[in-house]
C-alpha cells in the first residue's frame, strides 16, 4: 500500500489536544470488538454496529506490528499492558483518518468470561490521501 500521509488542519489538531476523553473499545480475546464509547465512533467514523463484531486488528495501519497472544500474556502476567499503534478511521471522500494512539489495556470480567478494555488516548491525527 502507497499511502501518504497528510497532517490535518490546526483546528483538528487543537480540538484533539484539548479533549481528554479517550477511544474506549471492549474486545473479546479473539480481538472482536464487543462495545466502544460515543467518542470512538465520532472519530472513526464508523457506527457502533459496524465496528461490533469487527477484529481490533483491521483498525490498525497496515504496518503495524501487533501481537493479540503477546498482550493477552502481558495482561495476564501484569495485569496491564500499553502500546503505541496507529488506528485508521472508515474511508470518507476518498481519505481516511489516521490516528497515534497510546493505549492501555486491562483484562476484565463480564458475564463469566474475560474481556479486554483497550482505552485509547489520541497523540496526533493526519490523513491517508
Amino acid at each position: 500500500m502507497n499511502e501518504s500521509i497528510m497532517v490535518d488542519n490546526n483546528t483538528d489538531v487543537m480540538h484533539l489536544s484539548m479533549t481528554e476523553e479517550p477511544m474506549l473499545f471492549l474486545h473479546d480475546i479473539s480481538g472482536r470488538i464487543t462495545s466502544v464509547n460515543s467518542f470512538t465512533t465520532s472519530m472513526l467514523g464508523f457506527s457502533s454496529e459496524e465496528l461490533e463484531g469487527t477484529l481490533i486488528q483491521s483498525l490498525l495501519a497496515v504496518d503495524q506490528p501487533f501481537s493479540l497472544g503477546e498482550l493477552l500474556s502481558e495482561l495476564r502476567e501484569h495485569g496491564v499492558a500499553t502500546r503505541t499503534f496507529e488506528i485508521v478511521g472508515k474511508k470518507m471522500e476518498n481519505r481516511r483518518k489516521i490516528f497515534l494512539v497510546e493505549a492501555r489495556a486491562w483484562l476484565v470480567p463480564s458475564n463469566e468470561r474475560q474481556v479486554v478494555l483497550l482505552s485509547c488516548m489520541i497523540q496526533s491525527m493526519g490523513e491517508y490521501v
